[in-house]
């Protein structure tokens, strides 16, 4: 592995736990909307001065939202299907969401051709712009595949969607051309795995390199 792959390195982990692991990815997404929502409580510092009433409406979304959510995915079917089979129901669908969920992103960020840049210990900034940044270190996958295109919501054209983030998805398959012809042009390495399968492969080949490194 190259430099850029320094940092990826440290983690290491084995292929097949690393894979089962990201079943458990949307329960910590839920886990994140209390920590980013309600920053007064779990970060002290903001402690020091009164809440503002944006704040305190943003809190109050939250916990409602999150009390609607409890009553229709938790309370409701319990009532009607009783407590286990709500529990095995909740766990396996919520365990296929999160890897399916967690998938989409690994495929577009951790590959093998995907680049893992470290600022320069002197400078403490990174060698590439922005846009040649987000080039380098994203990758596309199944972009002529319109049926992938639609499930993800163009999330397989992740780099359009890094360069362009408030563009609408229906106009990267569009945007990608202009992308790879500039790419091309200033040689700059455009990531685009023409199947899921073989962004699959790249991914685990990438986990086991993680692995074998010291």
């Amino acid at each position: 592995m190259d430099a850029h792959g320094r940092r990826a390195a440290q983690a290491r982990p084995a292929p097949l736990p690393a894979l089962l692991f990201l079943g458990a990815v949307l329960h910590a997404l839920h886990l994140l909307d209390f920590r980013d929502g309600l920053p007064e409580v779990f970060h002290p510092s903001n402690r020091r001065h009164r809440p503002q009433a944006h704040e305190c409406r943003r809190a109050r979304e939250l916990l409602g939202f999150k009390a609607v959510n409890l009553v229709l995915y938790v309370g409701l079917p319990i009532y009607l299907v009783g407590f286990l089979p709500w529990l095995t129901g909740f766990l396996v669908s919520t365990a296929v969401a999160g890897f399916v969920l967690s998938m989409v992103f690994q495929l577009a960020h951790t590959v093998e051709d995907a680049a893992f840049p470290v600022p320069c210990a002197i400078t403490s900034k990174l060698e590439d712009e922005w846009a040649i940044h987000q080039v380098r270190t994203t990758a596309n996958f199944a972009t002529d595949n319109k049926l992938v295109s639609w499930l993800v919501g163009g999330l397989n054209f992740q780099i359009e969607h890094h360069l362009f983030p408030k563009i609408s998805h229906v106009h990267y398959p569009a945007i990608s051309k202009i992308v790879q012809q500039v790419c091309a042009e200033f040689d700059i390495t455009y990531n685009n795995y023409k199947h899921t399968r073989s962004a699959i492969a790249s991914h685990v080949g990438f986990l086991r390199q993680m692995g074998r490194t010291a």
